[in-house]
């Protein structure tokens, strides 16, 4: 079968060859982790910030592929670069992947047998590697200073050409070298690499060759830490990964990495770059963006469950779909994940499908007996964390975390009114958690006109007597009472929803009483009678 037409990409420093489609053969090839006998992965963040949604994304596609080829997923905390390097940031990679449940089988806090999974505790394995290639002669001792190197990249600006090193040290002699030790002048460490043009099968994009223009690579920096592809390379043989999986921003990066493993006379892994995620505008995502991090979701209340159903929308791999959006188990991504159907094309993400994913995984939840009890002492936590002292005496601290009251709440509320428990503690929601002031509902009766403990009364009676407790029996049985006692109800609703909600706007009166359900409602509507009683005194 002939190979389908290339597609020349043009990138910053490389040319870059792309064939969309395989041939027969060349695919199998690229796909060999079918027969492998062990599929180990990793997923290797450096510890500057945040996890972000890209971040997360690659993390899934990793343990989706171990866990559905019976291997071991890996996470490696990668910090060689110090100076970026943010403190707690490691700690916080390490909760967010326990939340997520992509906890991994290998890595710095449960250990494995080709520890430490931290990178800056494993210099030692990184400057005895740096050792073999400077016996063998494929690397060499650099003594250029920074105002060189910044020298050459202008003068290559100059020219309008692609900045690289000249390799100058790349021949010094060993008494020329040992002279510039003696004279304290610091050194690094560099590949020699004659040809750069590399190409490979990778398991997404397809063949992709790559004409790279580059210097002299640094492998040991001056501070004694290795450069990242160095040690990412080093890494990734000595863990034994077999497959790398990771953004498609990093293919620039995988001819480094290719001369690496030939320096080494080792044989690489499988690569396969996924297709960039963007935003719903088409847009790259931006981790200056703060709406990407994976922080920001989990603060605005999104559980990890929708957060990674979410993430499958974009690169394929799971056959989910934002026209037929639906909620899977991760037990259930697992078995539906498969590389073969991962997409080279960069994919937009929504954010009204996570609120629907959100919406649809709650009541789904809701309609277990485990999964409702659970929703509804999270709601009954969450509310005493974010309204602490300001909600009113324990007596209606009672009512407010009744079990049963919640339990009505969020039926109330999940079908079409939030996505998420956290919306119920903005501003419109208010009235279901604070009691209406007394001193404001005596300033408000006052001005109405009418016999508002009749009013009142009326209501307490309706709310007393109906058994069922539904919006559209509550509504009727109101409605029905009014016109018995001739009472308006354009005149009595803004009193009831007043007393009971201290404001004129939102849901009808019957869906507020359903909201604060039926104990909630008479403490409150007595809490207005004693008013309303004592004005008229």
């Amino acid at each position: 079968m002939a190979l389908p037409m290339r597609r020349i990409v043009k990138t910053k420093g490389f040319l870059m060859i792309r064939r969309k489609q395989l041939s027969c053969c060349e695919f199998q090839t690229s796909c060999k982790y079918f027969c492998r006998d062990m599929v180990r992965v990793r997923f290797a963040p450096s510890p500057t910030g945040y996890l972000h949604l890209g971040s997360l994304r690659t993390a899934l596609f990793n343990y989706c592929l171990a866990k559905s080829k019976g291997g071991v997923s890996i996470l490696r905390i990668e910090d060689t670069d110090q100076s970026r390097k943010i403190e707690g940031a490691t700690e916080e990679i390490i909760k967010v992947l326990d939340w997520a449940g992509l906890t991994p089988d290998e890595g710095p806090v449960i250990g494995g047998p080709y520890g430490p999974y931290i990178q800056s505790e494993r210099k030692q394995i990184y400057q005895d590697a740096v050792e073999t290639l400077l016996q063998k002669g494929a690397a060499y001792l650099c003594f250029c200073t920074e105002k060189r190197l910044s020298l050459l990249r202008k003068e290559a600006y100059r020219r309008k050409e692609i900045p690289k090193y000249d390799n100058k040290c790349r021949n010094l002699t060993p008494d020329e070298i040992e002279e510039k030790k003696a004279q304290g002048i610091p050194w690094v460490v560099r590949l020699k690499v004659d040809n750069w043009n590399q190409s490979w099968n990778d398991v997404v994009y397809g063949h992709i060759a790559i004409n790279h223009e580059e210097g002299d690579p640094v492998l040991l920096k001056a501070d004694g830490y290795p450069t990242y592809h160095f040690a990412n390379v080093v890494d990734d043989h000595h863990m034994k990964i077999s497959h790398v999986l990771r953004g498609e921003e990093w293919q620039s990066s995988t001819p480094k990495h290719l001369v690496l493993y030939q320096a080494f006379g080792w044989d690489p892994p499988l690569f396969a770059h996924l297709p960039l995620i963007l935003n719903a505008n088409g847009t790259k995502l931006s981790k200056r963006q703060g709406d990407i991090t994976v922080e920001y979701f989990k603060k605005k209340g999104y559980l990890p469950e929708v957060l990674l159903n979410y993430l499958t929308l974009t690169g394929g791999g799971f056959g989910t779909s934002s026209t037929t959006l639906q909620c899977y188990s991760l037990d259930q991504l697992i078995q539906k994940f498969d590389m073969k159907n991962v997409t080279a094309h960069s994919g937009r993400l929504d954010p009204q499908n996570l609120d629907i994913l959100s919406r649809k995984y709650l009541l789904e939840k809701f309609e277990t007996k485990e999964g409702q009890a659970e929703l509804v002492q999270y709601t009954i936590q969450l509310v005493r964390d974010h309204y602490k002292t300001r909600l009113s005496s324990e007596e209606n601290q009672e009512l407010i975390f009744n079990e049963d009251h919640i339990r009505t709440l969020l039926k109330w509320a999940l079908p079409e009114r939030i996505t998420r428990p956290e919306e119920l503690l903005n501003e419109d929601f208010i009235f279901l958690w604070e009691v209406p002031d007394k001193s404001d509902i005596s300033a408000f009766l006052e001005k109405t006109g009418v016999d508002n403990c009749a009013f009142l009364k009326l209501a307490l009676d309706v709310v007393n007597t109906v058994e069922l407790f539904e919006v559209d029996i509550i509504h009727s049985a109101i409605t029905k009472k009014a016109k018995t006692a001739k009472i308006s109800l354009k005149m009595l609703m803004p009193i009831l929803r007043y007393v009971l909600s201290s404001t004129l706007e939102g849901p009808k009166v019957s869906e507020v009483m359903f909201a604060l359900g039926k104990r909630q409602t008479v403490y409150r509507l007595q809490q207005a009678l004693e008013v309303a009683d004592s004005s008229a005194l």
